[in-house]
């Protein structure tokens, strides 16, 4: 038998890895509390953790670490950092938590036989996946990702990532008896807020809760808890005040305000190269690539724009609207540390480069433009299906970066080659895009009839 851990939040893998007969889950992180109990109740697996109570076990362990190996270790550390800057500023504890789940995993993987780490989602930078997959890596052992790649609000779809090697996986899906995408579910419809919602008998006090939500998001229900003394709202084993929602509230009203006044009317008469801005924070940008800041990104296209084109910048349409309720809440806590007002002036200060209203349709600025970027997101999949050039800073984190005539920059050189290419009048006709989509994405279904078992079987070969 080969010895994994299993990373499957949603529970949409082990049901099938289960019955493998050449695997066995040694440990299981999933979603909830909820999750842990039926897992257990239906499996022999030997350590079952959700994402939120797996900090409180690290620390109830003994802590054996020596310097070399938190020196080895210090990117784990900046992006366990970047992750738990989403929900607290205690620096201090997060950097202990960091250390004891370090130790932890340093002496399991040196100890235990284990064999593969797999993950049924992307990266996010916490304890709970990063340094599992790194200290993996260092003990020369495989991980994979099963990355949502792309997601509407109700359809997700996947992409299989060799950590290690930062190299995405060519499969046969129709052997593992998963769906086929279907391009036009991910074109310009993107939502935050999943639609579909399985049904199930809604009692009194649902009811009561839906009504206050109606009229006041998830601050109102939550701010009469506050007041009785029963509010505990807690994010990977950090308590979060009331106020501090509240407040980030106030500052998401507040700064995008001042964003619509930084704004400028769109001209799509003009020679633009349009950059979609990511919403902060995300994994996206916290854990998942080298070139992470923004600003950076925004400042290297700005500096080998051609004479007379312009950088066109729109917001995330979510950034700022839309976070008050019981989906999205968390991004309130510390919004203030990601997009503040500083963040936007370092942008319309820039030469020949302007902020737009987020308001304005993506689809729009894409048509008008030269070419479009970012670092990763819906974005790039759209600019490729309307065959418009993509300046990717995405540091291999989509397989779409293996369509030919993608612009993949790792350095300013790269832009400045890739605008210089532009300027000569470039047009890529994507010839290998379909391709690229029929061999490495799928649509990922609570389907237990999905085939996992076998894919992580013939993965490990």
């Amino acid at each position: 038998m080969r010895k994994i851990i299993l990373i499957d939040l949603d529970c949409n893998v082990v049901h099938s890895v289960i019955r493998s007969n050449v695997l066995q889950i040694d440990t299981l992180i999933v979603s909830s509390k909820s999750d842990v109990i039926n897992i257990q109740e239906k499996y022999n697996i030997p350590i079952v953790l959700s994402w939120y109570e797996v900090n409180e076990y690290y620390t109830k362990q003994n802590i054996k670490l020596d310097y070399s190996i938190i020196e080895n270790f210090r990117n784990t550390q900046l992006k366990v950092e970047h992750f738990f800057s989403r929900v607290t500023s205690d620096l201090n504890s997060q950097q202990y938590l960091y250390y004891c789940a370090l130790s932890f995993w340093i002496d399991r993987f040196k100890n235990e036989k284990i064999d593969a780490v797999f993950s049924s989602t992307l990266e996010f930078g916490g304890l709970f996946d990063s340094v599992i997959f790194d200290v993996a890596k260092y003990y020369n052992k495989r991980v994979f990702l099963l990355e949502t790649s792309l997601y509407n609000g109700n359809i997700v779809s996947n992409s299989i990532l060799n950590y290690a090697e930062k190299e995405y996986i060519k499969v046969d899906f129709k052997k593992y008896n998963f769906k086929k995408i279907n391009i036009k579910d991910f074109l310009f419809n993107s939502k935050l807020i999943p639609d579909k919602k399985p049904a199930k008998k809604i009692r009194f006090k649902e009811i009561i809760l839906k009504v206050l939500e109606k009229i006041g998001g998830f601050l109102l229900p939550t701010f009469i808890l506050y007041i009785m003394g029963k509010y505990k709202v807690t994010h990977h084993s950090f308590f979060v005040d009331w106020w501090e929602y509240f407040n980030g509230f106030l500052f998401s009203k507040k700064i995008y305000s001042y964003y619509n006044s930084l704004c400028i009317d769109f001209d799509p008469s003009q020679k633009y190269v349009y950059y979609s801005l990511h919403m902060e924070p995300e994994a996206a940008t916290l854990a998942r690539t080298t070139f992470a800041n923004q600003l950076v990104a925004i400042r290297t296209i700005s500096q080998n724009l051609p004479n007379g084109w312009k950088l066109y910048v729109k917001e995330h349409p979510h950034q700022h609207q839309n976070l008050n309720n019981k989906t999205t809440y968390y991004f309130l806590a510390t919004l203030h540390k990601f997009k503040t007002k500083r963040f936007y002036d370092e942008i319309k200060n820039l030469p020949n480069t302007y902020l737009i209203k987020s308001n304005i349709s993506s689809r729009l600025l894409l048509e008008n433009s030269i070419a479009a970027s970012s670092i990763n997101g819906t974005i790039f999949f759209e600019s490729l299906i309307m065959k418009k050039p993509f300046i990717a800073f995405s540091q291999n984190t989509s397989a779409l970066i293996k369509v030919n005539g993608v612009f993949d920059i790792k350095n300013d050189d790269d832009c400045k080659k890739a605008l210089e290419i532009l300027k000569n009048g470039y047009q890529p006709d994507y010839d290998n895009l379909d391709l690229i989509i029929e061999n490495y994405y799928y649509e990922v279904e609570n389907n237990q009839n999905n085939n996992f078992d076998l894919l992580f079987e013939d993965l490990l070969k």
